[in-house]
This record gives C-alpha cells, sequence and structure tokens, in this order.
C-alpha cells in the first residue's frame, strides 16, 4: 500500500515544535522590547542631568545645595529636548533635578544631583549622578 500523506500524530508533532518555537520567539522579543525601553529611560535620566549640569554651569549664583530645577525649565532654556516618553508614543515625561553638596566642598562637580523622572507608565525618584 503507498502511503500519500502524514500521519495525524507526524502533523501534531509539527504543530507541537512550532508552538514551542513561537513561544521562545515572542518571549525574547518581550523581553528584548523590555530592556530597550527600561534603557531609553535610563538615557533621559541621564539627559536630565547633563542638562541640568549645562544649566548650572551657566547659572552659577543658583547653584546652592537644595537647589531645585524642572525638565520645563532646561526645555525653555534650551538646555535639554522635550522628553518623549519611550513607553508611550504620543506621550512626554517630565522630570526634576536636585542638587546636594559634598560637606565642606564648593567645588561644582562635587555635587550630586538626584534626578527624577515621571512618565505616564514609569517613575523612578531620586537616581543620583555622577554615578
Amino acid at each position: 500500500m503507498k502511503k500519500n500523506g502524514y500521519t495525524l500524530i507526524e502533523l501534531l508533532a509539527v504543530i507541537v515544535i512550532l508552538g514551542v518555537v513561537g513561544g521562545a520567539a515572542i518571549f525574547s522579543y518581550t523581553q528584548y522590547s523590555k530592556h530597550a525601553r527600561d534603557k531609553a529611560y535610563e538615557n533621559l535620566e541621564e539627559t536630565l542631568f547633563e542638562g541640568a549640569q549645562n544649566y548650572y554651569m551657566d547659572h552659577i549664583d543658583k547653584l546652592v545645595s537644595g537647589a531645585s530645577i524642572d525638565s520645563n525649565t532646561l526645555i525653555n532654556g534650551n538646555y535639554i529636548d522635550k522628553l518623549a516618553d519611550p513607553g508611550d508614543n504620543n506621550g512626554s515625561c517630565n522630570g526634576s533635578v536636585r542638587l546636594e553638596e559634598n560637606a565642606g566642598s564648593f567645588d561644582i562637580a562635587d555635587y550630586k544631583y538626584y534626578v527624577s523622572l515621571q512618565c505616564k507608565r514609569f517613575k523612578i525618584n531620586d537616581v543620583v549622578f555622577p554615578k
């Protein structure tokens, strides 16, 4: 007798294998996209830090411990661009940077910058820069 097709077991085995491969691909993609989004938020935090650093270099008279600056001031002063939310294509983020000086130091490089960032699906407070 001539066999012209596949058995039900063979077809089920192929479907199961494709399901496992597809599941692994979806898992890898979601992990990759989450990692990329987290990295994008870290870049926004660093952008706020660098913008605040440049702002205080230009406005040295405002460089005091406890001083705070928000992202809108940095955007309006052209120190940073608008903070687009990586997790929401149409959204934007807000942030602020607070300064604290090390005891007994008056050099701009000795200040710690506490960055806070708030987006639609992401919020973090007091990330310390420089790292």
